[in-house]
């Protein structure tokens, strides 16, 4: 199994102020620390005791982020936008097969061409 899950919850308690919970789920949803506060605040003032146990419970079950959570900056970009859209992510992927597909077939094609063959005997003399 996938030690440091990228695609995983965490709380983050380097960011966090109190537990790291918020700091988590900005980490995780791509959303600004204070957003992810005040929200929080809002309705716990609004929704009351059940918001405050989910915050305790997500406090409870969350892991710690790991320090290494991605190697480097190109995975981490990499697993932020797919968090963000998998489908626009299986979409890009989808086009750059494609394009690759296509470069290798024109590069098979000229490989496999008369033309490609008389030119290396011309070569060769």
């Amino acid at each position: 199994m996938y030690e440091n899950n990228p695609n995983k919850l965490y709380k983050n308690r380097e960011k966090g102020k109190l537990t790291g919970v918020c700091a988590g789920l900005s980490d995780f949803f791509g959303i600004s620390v204070g957003w992810i506060r005040f929200g929080m605040v809002v309705t716990t003032i609004f929704g009351g005791f059940p918001f405050l146990i989910a915050y305790v419970v997500l406090w409870v079950i969350l892991d710690p982020r790991p320090e290494q959570l991605y190697d480097g900056a190109v995975e981490e970009r990499f697993w932020r936008s797919y968090r963000r859209s998998p489908s626009e992510m299986s979409d890009n992927l989808s086009t750059r097969y494609e394009r690759i597909n296509r470069r290798i077939a024109d590069l098979e094609r000229v490989v496999t061409s008369s033309k490609y063959s008389l030119r290396k005997e011309f070569e060769q003399l």
